[in-house]
């Protein structure tokens, strides 16, 4: 008989398995502290803080070829020098070259990559973890200031944007973000969903507890509770991980901030009591609408669905607007290459078929969907197998190129 709650309960379960420790959290927030402290020794002020999952509460192990890669984690490094006084050049130069000074950074240190210099840090309790140091300094372009203005952005958010550095082959330029302000407008956005989890765990009367590695149990830290919202995201961007890389086509897969964004703003006219897999069907059933695009005109598409204005095509072009910078298109990179987009829409359907309609098939299906996703060791090590009553499992085709290039 399929058992749909256990079967929600147990992918849960290995999703939060895959989430940061409590002890690894700490330890990133102790060496990226020393960091900080490393340079201003060196003359060098700065604020460094995190950004993106890392500070979004939604980490998840990213997955890689057969094994789970290390955690990254994003820090930006601050550096207070203004921005008409220096280059995108000088600033990425001076954090590489002063941890280079040092003989412990430098063998931690990997290539320079992009936008970062990259820290990989020793495994702790046989979990791997690197650092990404993004050098930046506030933002003081006053044009851009007052374009977000114009476009109705709290005068409070302008405040805290910053100046990246960016390098493309051997130029360096300067690419606006604002983490600070993305991670409140999560945040915020996050509240409802925070306070029905709290809500359900005070009905079931289990607390919020945290069982430690000694065996004794403390209460939740705040940084380690999830909301449907952010196990939602968390689910999705492991899905993808796996999709994109056992499909061999990481390379169109979407950024984090595309999912993240996407299901932040679907969110907002979703139920905020939604428990996880509800929210999920919910997200994926809008997201299927909006791969609707691919097949309607622009016309037909507003004129069926006239309310559904989160990403649009725009003139043949794609638009997903950051919500803290109307004037930055998330999704510009679909334009360039179209077939982003297809891949996108093609893994939301198998996405759905993976984590949703697997919950009503027999149960040898469903057991080659989580091995396929996370892996026979892993669900060996994480749940009790003998619930499943089941055949050897067929292999599943993850992905497959929505047309011949």
């Amino acid at each position: 008989m399929i058992n749909r709650k256990q079967r929600e309960k147990d992918i849960l379960k290995l999703i939060e398995g895959l989430d940061i420790p409590q002890s690894l959290y700490v330890k990133a927030i102790e060496h990226y502290n020393a960091v900080a402290a490393f340079l201003h020794e060196q003359g060098i002020e700065s604020d460094i803080y995190p950004q993106g999952s890392y500070s979004l509460g939604t980490v998840v192990r990213p997955y890689k070829e057969s094994e789970d890669a290390a955690y990254d984690l994003d820090a930006v490094c601050e550096i207070n020098i203004n921005k008409s006084d220096t280059t995108a050049e000088e600033i990425k130069k001076m954090v590489g070259d002063a941890l280079k000074s040092d003989g412990t950074y430098r063998k931690m240190l990997q290539e320079e990559w992009d936008k970062c210099w990259t820290l990989e840090y020793a495994d702790v309790n046989g979990i791997g973890f690197s650092v990404d140091i993004v050098p930046a300094v506030a933002e003081n372009d006053i044009i851009l200031k007052n374009t977000l203005v114009t476009e109705g952005v709290d005068f409070s958010v302008y405040d805290s944007q910053i100046a990246i550095t960016h390098k493309d082959g051997e130029k360096y330029t300067w690419k606006t973000s604002n983490p600070k302000a993305y991670q409140n407008w999560f945040k915020e956005l996050n509240e409802s969903f925070v306070k029905a989890e709290r809500q359900r765990l005070a009905k079931r009367r289990d607390g919020r507890l945290y069982v430690l590695n000694e065996g004794t149990v403390e209460k939740i830290p705040e940084i380690q509770e999830r909301s449907a919202l952010q196990r939602v995201i968390q689910i999705v961007k492991y899905h993808a991980d796996v999709y994109y890389t056992k499909g061999n086509i990481k390379e169109y897969k979407s950024a984090s901030v595309i999912v993240t964004t996407l299901i932040a703003l679907l969110a907002q006219e979703a139920d905020p009591s939604l428990e996880v897999f509800p929210l999920l069907s919910y997200i994926v059933g809008q997201l299927e609408i909006y791969g609707e695009n691919l097949s309607l005109t622009e016309s037909a598409f507003s004129k069926r669905y006239e309310n559904k204005n989160v990403i649009r095509r725009i003139g043949g072009q794609w638009v997903l607007r950051n919500p803290l910078n109307p004037s930055e298109n998330l999704v510009d990179s679909w334009n360039q290459e179209p077939c982003k987009a297809q891949y996108f829409f093609q893994w939301i359907r198998m996405l759905k078929k993976d984590y949703l309609t697997s919950l009503d098939t027999e149960d040898e299906k469903f057991v080659a969907v989580l091995e396929n996703n996370f892996g026979k060791d892993y669900l060996q090590k994480s749940l009790n197998m003998g619930v499943y009553a089941r055949k050897e499992p067929a292999n599943i085709n993850v992905a497959s190129k929505p047309y011949r290039r």
